[in-house]
């Protein structure tokens, strides 16, 4: 949620719906204004139907209130967009003009849709010699064969979506966000997933692992933080992020060992004074006890 970017809504001249989506929307963003909400999800925060949604992110966008970037999950299928909240202070009169005439362009498309009947151009046999011969009684229809539309490789849509995970966090946490994926980092993504095909579920569980480490976040003497370019530089970095290795309870657990010197973790001491091996016998080490 951003209190700045909901101020700066309340403070513009939009009313109603238009009001609300913007105010929704900045509900969901950081203060730089990303946010990813998915249609349902500001749809059920406003009340808003699908229609009046579609031509009002669409006036958003004419208007350069906000950007809209559409995301794509590992599979192909469609993932929320990605919207990026400017909150100008527009021409409230040309907004609502420019408004009042797509939805009216998207009213005449509807009804012509409803009222203009689908035509199914038919091939009718002259003779019955044409017929198939193996379905005498069926008339042979003409297909279209349309030319697949050219789909981005699983490379290019997995780098987006890493982008994103990656700049979500840090904007959360105040981390270095990155503009653009170089070839370097793309060579080094594509190396991430050859070697792991569920590198993209693992590479966002080790985002959610860094948001419980202060050493990640840079709360540590050198103050170092993590990095995008330090987390795929390898095949190592990220795992001891996924597997815990920064967290807070692991970071304490080697601080408190380290008091005890070489000792191993297999042992403690007791009272400050005896060191005790765990792998001993627990009946062996009571404490005050005689060796009759």
């Amino acid at each position: 949620m951003s209190i700045k970017l909901i101020t700066q809504a309340w403070e513009t001249n939009f009313k109603g719906n238009d009001l609300l989506i913007l105010i929704a929307l900045a509900d969901n963003a950081s203060d730089e204004g990303y946010c990813f909400p998915s249609w349902n999800t500001i749809m059920k925060k406003t009340k808003i139907g699908r229609s009046t949604l579609s031509y009002i992110l669409k006036s958003f966008e004419h208007f350069n209130v906000l950007e809209r970037k559409h995301r794509k999950r590992e599979n192909g299928s469609n993932s929320s967009n990605e919207y990026i909240v400017n909150i100008l202070d527009v021409n409230v009169a040309d907004y609502t003009k420019f408004k009042q005439a797509l939805k009216k362009k998207k009213s005449d498309q509807s009804s012509q849709s409803e009222l203009a009947p689908t035509v199914h151009k038919v091939n009718y046999p002259s003779s019955k010699s044409e017929l198939a011969p193996s379905s005498k009684s069926e008339l042979a229809i003409r297909t279209v064969n349309l030319e697949p539309s050219k789909e981005p490789s699983v490379i290019e849509k997995d780098k987006k979506e890493i982008l994103d995970f990656w700049n979500k966090l840090a904007y959360e946490l105040n981390l270095s966000a990155i503009n653009r994926i170089t070839t370097k980092r793309k060579s080094k993504i594509k190396t991430r997933i050859e070697e792991n095909q569920n590198f993209i579920n693992d590479f966002q569980q080790a985002l959610e692992n860094i948001k419980s480490s202060n050493f990640l976040q840079g709360k540590n003497n050198r103050n170092w933080k993590v990095d995008f370019d330090w987390l795929i530089s390898n095949d190592t970095n990220y795992i001891k992020v996924l597997e815990g290795k920064y967290s807070d309870k692991q970071q304490s657990t080697q601080t408190d060992l380290s008091k005890f010197g070489s000792v191993s973790p297999n042992q403690f001491a007791i009272g400050g004074a005896n060191v005790i091996d765990v792998n001993v016998e627990p009946q062996n080490h009571f404490l005050g006890a005689s060796n009759e």
